[in-house]
C-alpha cells in the first residue's frame, strides 16, 4: 500500500464497503437511496479530505468552460465523492473502468486509488496531459490512463473490454471545449444526438456481460434555440438501444448557491424557468444485475 492509500485508509475513504451492522451512511459510505445530497455535512467533509490529496481536476479546462452555468457552478468540477460512491457500489475491485467523456482528471484519479485501472478517452491535448500530470501526481494501485482523440473513433479500436463504464457527457452547447469538428458541444442537437448514440454504443460493446455502466447527466436548455433538451431520456435510450437495461435512477442534488438570485432573473422576471439544482445519476446493466453484484462482492473478498 503507498502512501496516499495508506493516506486514505486511514481517512476512511477507501477500501471495500463491508457488510456491517450500523448507520447506512457507515455501511455503504452514503445512504443508497436515489436522493445523493452533495450538501450533507459528511459529503462536504468526504470531498474536502480527497481534494485535500491534490487533486486539481480543473487544471487544463480553460476559463470557457461555462458549465454547470445552469446549476450556477462554474467550471464543472466532477464530484470525488460521487466517485468514490459509484466505483464501490457498481464496479468490482481491479476491474476497468471505461470513461468516454474523460474531461478533468478525478475520475480516473480516485479509480486508481480505489484499485480501479482506468481507460479515458478525451478529445483535448491540453487536458490529457494536464491529466496525466495529475496521475503521476496522485497515483495508486494502477496508473490511470487517458488517449487524446474522438471517442467515436478510438474506442472500437483501442479500448479494453471493461467492467464498468462511467462519465458525464457534455451537456450539450452550454460547455465550448474546444473548436474541433468532433466536439459535441459544437453540433446541433440533432447531430448531438446522433454521435451521441453511437459512442454509447461503441462504449457498450467494450463492457463486458453483467457488468455495470453508469452515467451522470442533466437535462439542459440550450442556447441556440432556448429549447429543454431532454439528455436524461435520450442516455437512457441510446445505452437501452445498445443492449444495457436502465437499472437504477438516481438524483444528485447539489447546493442551491446563487439559486435565489438566478430565480428572480429568470423565473420572476423571466419566463417561468426553474432553477435547477441536480443532475441525474443512471444506472444501467449489461447482462444480470443479480450476476453483476456477485462478482463485485467476490472481489471485495480476494
Amino acid at each position: 500500500m503507498n502512501q496516499i492509500d495508506e493516506k486514505l485508509y486511514d481517512k476512511g475513504l477507501c477500501g471495500p464497503l463491508k457488510p456491517s451492522l450500523g448507520p447506512l451512511r457507515q455501511r455503504f459510505g452514503a445512504p443508497p437511496f436515489s436522493c445523493l445530497d452533495q450538501t450533507h455535512a459528511n459529503w462536504q467533509t468526504r470531498k474536502k479530505r480527497w481534494i485535500g490529496l491534490g487533486i486539481e481536476s480543473e487544471v487544463g479546462r480553460g476559463d470557457n468552460l461555462l458549465a454547470l452555468a445552469h446549476l450556477g457552478q462554474g467550471t464543472s468540477v466532477f464530484d470525488p465523492v460521487l466517485c468514490e460512491l459509484a466505483y464501490a457500489w457498481w464496479s468490482p475491485n481491479r476491474g476497468v473502468v471505461l470513461d468516454p467523456f474523460a474531461g478533468g482528471s478525478v475520475r480516473g484519479c480516485i479509480a486508481s486509488i480505489l484499485g480501479r485501472k482506468y481507460w479515458g478517452c478525451e478529445l483535448r491535448g491540453e487536458q490529457v496531459e494536464a491529466n496525466q500530470k495529475q496521475g503521476e501526481k496522485i497515483r495508486g494501485k494502477f496508473k490511470p490512463k487517458w488517449f487524446q482523440g474522438d471517442s467515436e473513433a478510438i474506442i472500437p479500436e483501442k479500448a479494453p473490454k471493461a467492467d464498468f463504464i462511467f462519465s458525464c457527457p457534455p451537456y450539450g452547447d452550454l460547455e465550448e471545449y474546444s473548436d474541433e469538428e468532433a466536439d459535441l458541444s459544437n453540433k446541433s442537437w440533432q447531430e448531438f444526438r446522433a454521435k451521441y448514440q453511437r459512442i454509447i454504443y461503441h462504449a457498450a460493446a467494450k463492457l463486458k456481460e453483467n457488468r455495470f455502466a453508469c452515467f451522470v447527466v442533466s437535462n439542459y436548455r440550450d442556447k441556440r434555440e432556448g429549447k429543454m433538451r431532454n439528455l436524461v431520456a435520450e442516455t437512457c435510450e441510446c445505452f437501452e438501444a445498445a443492449g444495457c437495461d436502465f437499472y437504477n435512477d438516481g438524483i444528485l442534488l447539489g447546493s442551491s448557491g446563487s439559486a435565489a438570485r438566478r430565480a428572480n432573473r429568470i423565473f420572476v422576471n423571466g419566463n417561468r424557468k426553474l432553477v435547477k439544482i441536480h443532475q441525474n445519476v443512471l444506472c444501467f446493466c449489461k447482462g444480470s444485475p443479480k450476476l453483476a453484484a456477485e462478482a463485485i462482492l467476490e472481489s471485495e473478498k480476494e
